[in-house]
């Protein structure tokens, strides 16, 4: 009847973590959800894993807040091996969705972050000798990350849960060996090392609903960074080749009123991955805020992420919410 759900276990390799306990049906508050297990290395190239997802937080009883969701697991790495044509690293898994909040009173549990996209590494090649041509380094990009989780609803009076964090996406990584040999018994020809494309970040979740009579709103989650793109360098007879940065991830849209109370405000768009001089990647959009329905404000629309330079290009505004019928 009284006391606090407990928490959610957490997630095995690349596993989802459990969800929180409720909380006592007349007043607790609800359990924090379990974390995302990590996904798994890859062997040689091979057999990478997506992060899992955060568990969702527990809900409160008719007094308590709920639960915060857990934060999602980071991708599996890329490790490389020789001679090999590397797949993707692993993606991040999803925040959890945070607790609904009391069903009288209470606020809404903050939605779990997501987790970060996998770094990319990239095959080490073979060693050169005459007569041979090498293998080269296979193209990872790096794991996107995961989303994050939805803010928790208020009850009939609260305030609903913010919004995860998007993840920011993974980095691409380098050759272990540094350049893709051509040789023959006249001349050896640098050409270069082979690099990969950062990841995309993860959206930010969603503001939770205020209450259904008196609350504000949740504020929409930061959408996560773009990871860091590489470029080859200027090595032998090869021109500079840039491989893009990540693009940032959307920020969280605010959530909706209640009868009375402000709509949610739109949060920041993830800033775009950088990479060499030209080839950065895209900022995010802004999240759009959160409407007001009788008495009160439409929220803010969140601003849009920064582009990672050279002709990236910033993300675009939010929008700002519709204002109360009346009051607003």
């Amino acid at each position: 009847m009284i006391g606090n759900g407990g928490s959610g276990g957490n997630g095995g390799i690349g596993a989802a973590g459990g969800a929180g306990g409720s909380g006592g049906w007349l007043c607790g508050n609800g359990g924090a959800g379990g974390q995302g297990g990590a996904g798994a290395a890859a062997v040689d190239g091979l057999g990478v894993g997506n992060g899992g997802s955060g568990g969702v937080g527990g809900a409160a009883g008719l007094f308590g807040s709920g639960g915060a969701g857990g934060s999602g697991g980071v991708g599996g790495l890329n490790a490389g091996a020789q001679g090999v044509f590397d797949i993707s690293a692993g993606d991040g898994g999803a925040g959890g969705h945070g607790g609904h909040g009391g069903l009288l009173y209470g606020s809404g549990g903050t939605g779990g972050q997501g987790g970060g996209g996998g770094d990319g590494f990239l095959a080490t090649n073979a060693d050169g000798a005459t007569g041979v041509v090498d293998f080269m380094g296979g193209s990872a990009a790096a794991g996107s990350a995961g989303n994050g989780g939805a803010g928790g609803a208020a009850g009939l009076f609260g305030a609903g849960g913010a919004g995860g964090a998007g993840g920011i996406g993974g980095l691409a990584g380098p050759t272990d060996n540094g350049d893709f040999i051509i040789a023959s018994s006249s001349s050896t020809i640098t050409i270069g090392s082979l690099f990969g494309t950062g990841g995309t970040g993860g959206d930010g979740g969603i503001g939770g609903h205020g209450g259904w009579l008196f609350g504000n709103a949740g504020a929409g989650g930061p959408g996560g960074s773009g990871g860091a793109g590489t470029y080859i360098s200027p090595s032998g007879r090869l021109t500079v080749v840039e491989f893009a940065g990540g693009v940032g991830g959307g920020g969280g849209a605010g959530g909706g009123a209640g009868v009375f109370g402000n709509g949610g405000a739109g949060s920041l768009g993830g800033a775009g991955g950088v990479s060499g001089d030209h080839s950065g990647g895209n900022g995010g959009e802004g999240g759009n805020g959160g409407d007001a329905q009788f008495a009160g404000h439409g929220g803010a629309g969140g601003p849009g992420g920064t582009g990672g330079g050279g002709t990236a290009d910033d993300g675009v505004a939010g929008s700002n919410g519709s204002p109360g019928l009346f009051f607003g």
